[in-house]
């Protein structure tokens, strides 16, 4: 399979499988957030989520517009610092800071999200994009399901403090791991074709 034979694809899976089960203990600590931290009620998880859409938003922009500019690897790591941060913050759990570290969060995904695939895209031969494309998602999907349940069972155990610290040792691997094993890719040239050579009649008729 050639996401197992090439070093930069494999990694780049093993970062993303990090990642998808930090985020994935994100899902139930929410609520632990908002009802704990912030003593609002669980309706409340709209606004905080509605931060992270605004997040989103601007990431997205910002990612179109760095994707042209940066190596993908270095987009990668930069996604899960910054989503490390903003999980960081949330743990404070204070109105402003929650907010704050939703948009944090939110911006970083697509960040992560537009990086990984793009170097996918690049890497990856048009014949073999499908079945690449398909497993790639499998190894982020899976750990981020199988954490989901995970979060919801740790969070009846653990303060939502200690399990948001996990999501943040989980990102930040992750980051660690892309910068030590992705080698820097940077954005693709466009190659300019040399002057063709001129016929002999017209060399001729000079």
């Amino acid at each position: 399979m050639h996401l197992v034979r090439a070093p930069l694809l494999r990694h780049l899976s093993v970062v993303t499988a990090i990642c998808g089960a930090a985020f994935g203990l994100i899902e139930a600590t929410v609520f632990a957030v908002v009802d704990t931290g912030l003593h609002e009620p669980p309706a409340f998880v709209g606004v905080v989520v509605s931060a992270e859409g605004v997040g989103a938003l601007v990431g997205g922009v910002a990612v179109t517009i760095a994707i042209h500019r940066l190596p993908e690897t270095a987009l990668v790591i930069t996604g899960q610092a910054l989503a490390a941060i903003g999980i960081g913050v949330l743990i404070t759990a204070t109105l402003p800071t929650v907010l704050i570290g939703a948009a944090l969060l939110g911006a970083a995904l697509p960040i992560i999200n537009v990086a990984a695939l793009t170097l996918l895209q690049h890497t990856t031969p048009n014949p073999l994009m499908g079945r690449v494309t398909a497993a790639f998602d499998l190894a982020n999907t899976v750990p981020y399901t199988v954490s989901i349940a995970l979060g919801a069972l740790l969070v009846t155990a653990l303060p939502y403090q200690a399990v948001l610290g996990l999501v943040v040792t989980g990102c930040a691997l992750a980051a660690l791991y892309a910068t030590l094993t992705l080698r820097v890719r940077t954005p693709p040239t466009r190659r300019t074709e040399p002057p063709r050579s001129q016929p002999d009649s017209i060399r001729s008729s000079r």
